[in-house]
């Protein structure tokens, strides 16, 4: 393997892991936004069934 080809390898990889990352990004984006979601639905749930306790948190 030339210098060359191991050059191009490694660009390819590294494009490659910038594609992950982003992808990873966006999969934890998603995932706040569902705790944010879910937090909500508790503490409504907890509000309409009067425990205070829970709808404080």
């Amino acid at each position: 393997m030339t210098d060359r080809e191991i050059y191009e390898l490694v660009l390819e990889v590294s494009r490659d892991l910038v594609r992950v990352e982003a992808s990873v990004d966006e999969l934890l984006a998603g995932v706040r936004a569902l705790n944010r979601e879910l937090s909500s639905d508790s503490h409504t749930l907890a509000t309409l069934r009067g425990d205070h306790s829970r709808a404080s948190t």
